[in-house]
């Protein structure tokens, strides 16, 4: 049986009021194949320490890309080092229904 295609979810995060409600929104997703990419333009410390009581998950891989504080063209950085064959944005002040991807993609 074939793997289903790839999807690449880059999700920003620069404050971090609502970045784990975001965050878990994206891990919850019921697509099999999704890769994770934290675009992190905060500057701060606070992003590393969430993602660091993140379980591993091969299904859900994350990346964590530090672009600096206030780092210009997140999505367009975090673009370049998607690998999926479709892709979804999301702040983090936005929340994904738990099957985002899978609606998307059908």
């Amino acid at each position: 049986m074939t793997q289903p295609a790839l999807v690449s979810i880059i999700l920003t995060a620069q404050i971090p009021t609502w970045f784990k409600a975001a965050l878990d929104s994206v891990l919850a997703q019921d697509y099999p194949n999704c890769e994770i990419l934290i675009a992190d333009s905060s500057g701060d410390k606070f992003i590393s320490a969430i993602l660091a009581s993140v379980p591993e998950s091969p299904a859900h891989p994350v990346r964590h890309l530090a672009l600096g504080k206030n780092a210009e063209n997140s999505y367009e950085k975090a673009l370049g080092e998607a690998k999926g064959k479709y892709l979804k944005f999301i702040s983090d002040a936005e929340l994904l229904s738990h099957d985002c991807i899978s609606t998307l993609v059908a």
